[in-house]
């Protein structure tokens, strides 16, 4: 992980995991989603959320990264 993206693991506004129900997810625009992925999910891990997943999506006309709870 590059020193430039790891102060966003601390920010769990960015992050919502801990308010995150199965079924939901959150839209986090950027143009690296490589490591955006591998933060969010880092992030995931944190909060206990072993099955997130991540996918790289476009909303609004902007490029990012879906990260979401499947439906049990």
């Amino acid at each position: 992980m590059t020193t430039h993206y790891q102060h966003l693991l601390s920010n769990t506004k960015l992050f919502p995991w801990p308010s995150t129900k199965n079924g939901q997810g959150f839209f986090i625009p950027c143009l690296n989603t490589i490591e955006m992925t591998k933060i969010g999910m880092s992030a995931a891990l944190r909060c206990h959320k072993h099955r997130a997943k991540a996918r790289v999506a476009v909303r609004d006309g902007l490029m990012g990264v879906w990260f979401y709870l499947p439906p049990l």
